[in-house]
């Protein structure tokens, strides 16, 4: 439980600044480019950035949540959202890394940033795995209980 909660915290924290990062480049691309047609597919990718970070920030406020009270379907489908996206966001972000390797003097710190933000979301992919395991190793299904509580007068 601890490492889960304690490697979520730093994915939240790496992933939130990125959501507000984009959202307030998002509100300026908004500002710049009320009226213009040329851009407004730039305007769809932005916002469609904004809201893919803040949802991943919830998503990793959720497996939290879910790792903390046990509920097993809820970790898988947080770590099946959150494997899938960062196999993709990790392609692109090699992708990004060869398309800028010559202009390594200027776009370095983006780069770190954005594979220490990758980082933090797979140690928590890894963490959550864990502990998805655990509670299924661990899962006590009794039907003696089951037919007890259903029996039961209340």
């Amino acid at each position: 439980k601890k490492s889960t909660l304690l490697s979520g915290i730093l994915a939240t924290v790496a992933f939130i600044p990125w959501a507000i990062g984009f959202f307030v480049w998002a509100i300026i691309v908004s500002y710049v480019m009320y009226n213009d047609d040329f851009y407004l597919s730039f305007f769809i990718v932005i916002w469609g950035i904004v809201v893919y970070a803040l949802i991943k920030a919830f998503v990793v406020i959720l497996g939290i949540v879910a790792s903390y009270k046990s509920w097993r379907p809820a970790i898988f489908l947080v770590l099946l959202y959150l494997g899938i996206w960062s196999v993709l966001e990790t392609s692109l972000f090699f992708l990004c890394f060869f398309i800028t390797v010559t202009e390594a003097e200027y776009v370095w710190w983006f780069l770190l940033l954005w594979g220490l933000t990758e980082l933090c979301g797979f140690i928590f992919i890894y963490f959550a795995s864990k502990r998805l395991l655990y509670l299924i190793k661990h899962y006590d299904d009794n039907p003696d209980t089951i037919s007890y509580e259903m029996t039961q007068d209340v």
